[in-house]
């Protein structure tokens, strides 16, 4: 049995981290927390006026002592509107990322970086994201959710603006295809 609290009041306040991480509804709605599997959170957020629905999933990293002492929270986390497109991951590094994109323009997005992830039993894998205009997001393709629902552990490496070196642990175990299916329908429509 899934346990859930239901909370109703005027969304965007600083009250709802989790739905506030993935999304910013504006207006007055209710916000349905959820438990689906593991360490994933999961908000179900409904605006009132329109009726239209979106689901906010977040996980956080495994925290380690490092992580605590330069008060860094990295976080995974994404949103999906019954009736839209799926947008792109968000990937909370806590840290200033390093820019390793050639080309840079005040209009333009802060720029690309490179990192490294790997799941257990896999061979790391190169990727490029976009960074998001903080500084210290990611933001990835909807293909990274995939790594996510089949693999127990996802591990991403990158370079912070300092030069350091980070690496941040999830525990994706309890992510299921039949929740996304049903909450991120976006997610499987072909191109």
């Amino acid at each position: 049995m899934r346990k859930f609290i239901a909370i109703y009041a005027l969304i965007g306040s600083s009250l709802f981290s989790l739905a506030q991480t993935v999304a910013e509804p504006h207006g007055e709605g209710s916000v349905v927390f959820y438990s689906p599997g593991g360490k994933w959170q999961k908000a179900v957020i409904t605006d009132q006026l329109t009726g239209e629905s979106s689901t906010a999933y977040s996980l956080d990293a495994e925290t380690s002592a490092r992580d605590l002492e330069q008060m860094r929270h990295p976080r995974i986390a994404f949103s999906c509107q019954k009736s839209g497109e799926f947008d792109r991951v968000q990937i909370r590094t806590g840290t200033v990322i390093a820019n390793q994109s050639d080309s840079i323009s005040e209009f333009s997005s802060p720029g690309r970086a490179r990192l490294s992830t790997h799941s257990e039993h896999q061979r790391a894998r190169r990727r490029t994201a976009d960074i998001a205009k903080n500084g210290s997001d990611f933001l990835a393709d909807k293909g990274i959710i995939f790594d996510f629902v089949t693999h127990k552990k996802f591990v991403i490496r990158y370079a912070s603006a300092s030069g350091d070196a980070i690496t941040d642990e999830y525990l994706t175990n309890g992510l299921s295809m039949e929740s996304l299916r049903a909450d991120c329908p976006a997610l499987f429509k072909r191109k």
